[in-house]
């Protein structure tokens, strides 16, 4: 049978709540993911960095959604761990009319096929950040609504398949943390067998980055990789998201760095994490988060790994600076020690860790297929139990929706 279908306005009211955001007070935003996965917390921000933003209080039960990118199931339920904290005017909150609707059959609904289409509609604009949410339309969706029991019942149903595929894939997911770590372990291992270290600045000779002028459009137009944190997730970097032209290598500081350099990252927040560094293998130019290492007195593919390995080290180096974002001092990184065998031991520990690096990578790409399965399975349980809401509806319904 059919569920019957409201205007989601009827069951659900916005409930903006404006904070008078007081300078001395430190404060936690919200963020959402994308396709339904829930809602994280930012780092701590104080009132003095907000400044002018408009930001709002959210509680637990309302339903949450980020209007950049609901069109992508950016949607979500505060809960009692976000108690106390806000979210920025691109998270507007609603109230459920409890007697009518169940906030998690909606959030379900969301991430099926035909409720990302439906926000899809309401989102107008193009790619990515350009395709906003309008809140009128939002709320003027037609959606399917059972009696609040089967709401619940198929909230159930759902959550209950999710929780055993999640038992499954978690044997999964312990691999991959396990695979994660086992690399950078064995190879911290390795090298604490070398007693000799060096400062890194005694090793490398440091090239820094900038950022050609936007305001000129000459240097965004050519084919010269212009290298920045967002392109740091491989060890070999042949590319990158970003070009700038010749002309910008002369008239701005985004000098060309040439191929064979190693790449840091030394500002920004995915220093939280980690310390990425990668290998040049084409010349390019990088922006000022970064900074670029040219080997002297030691082999660079070596000092790539010997870097990799020591992650964790450089990372205890990182620290806040201006606006609460991480920053790795040039100082202490020239200062950061190295261990340094000699050439033909510096040839047997890189030839010893890529065969570990590529033993790993193969029993990875085995987890991501299994998980994939599991995936599948889920978006399965998710459409079964939803069924009801795809039957043909009458014409006259269908464009209502």
């Amino acid at each position: 049978m059919t569920w019957p279908r409201v205007r989601l306005g009827d069951v659900l009211q916005p409930v903006p709540r404006p904070v008078d955001v007081d300078g001395a007070a430190e404060y936690r935003e919200i963020g959402i993911r994308s396709h339904g996965r829930g809602l994280f917390h930012k780092e701590p921000i104080s009132g003095t960095a907000l400044g002018e933003k408009k930001v709002f209080w959210v509680e637990p039960g309302d339903f949450v959604l980020n209007i950049v990118f609901a069109w992508e199931g950016a949607v979500g339920i505060v809960g009692e761990a976000e108690t106390g904290m806000i979210g920025s005017h691109r998270f507007p909150t609603f109230r459920p009319d409890v007697s009518r609707l169940d906030t998690r059959f909606l959030l379900h609904y969301f991430r099926t096929k035909e409720g990302l289409d439906a926000l899809l509609r309401v989102s107008p604009g193009g790619a990515g950040r350009n395709r906003t949410l309008s809140r009128n339309a939002f709320l003027n969706l037609v959606v399917p609504l059972p009696a609040l029991p089967e709401q619940r019942s198929v909230v159930q149903q759902v959550e209950e398949l999710e929780r055993k595929i999640a038992e499954a894939a978690r044997p999964r997911c312990l691999a991959d943390a396990s695979i994660a770590g086992a690399w950078e372990r064995a190879a911290e291992d390795r090298l604490a067998r070398v007693t000799a270290t060096r400062p890194l600045g005694e090793l490398v000779r440091l090239q820094g980055g900038g950022t050609p002028s936007k305001a000129n459009p000459l240097y965004w137009s050519g084919s010269i990789p212009w290298v920045s944190p967002k392109d740091m997730k491989r060890w070999e970097i042949d590319d990158s998201e970003d070009h700038i032209s010749v002309e910008a290598t002369q008239e701005s500081p985004a000098k060309l760095v040439k191929a064979g350099a190693l790449l840091i990252v030394t500002r920004g927040m995915i220093l939280v994490r980690t310390v990425p560094v990668g290998r040049l293998t084409v010349d390019a130019t990088i922006n000022q988060d970064m900074k670029a290492l040219h080997a002297g007195d030691v082999d660079a593919e070596y000092l790539l790994f010997a870097l990799r390995a020591l992650n964790r080290g450089l990372l205890a180096l990182v620290a806040k600076s201006t606006h609460d974002t991480r920053k790795l001092e040039t100082d202490k990184l020239l200062s950061f020690p190295v261990p340094v065998p000699s050439r033909d031991e510096q040839v047997a520990i890189v030839a010893y860790l890529k065969r570990l690096r590529d033993t790993l990578a193969a029993a990875s790409e085995r987890a991501a297929a299994a998980g994939k399965e599991l995936d599948f399975l889920a978006r399965v349980a998710l459409s079964r139990a939803f069924a009801p809401a795809f039957e043909k509806r009458p014409t006259s319904e269908a464009m209502a929706s």
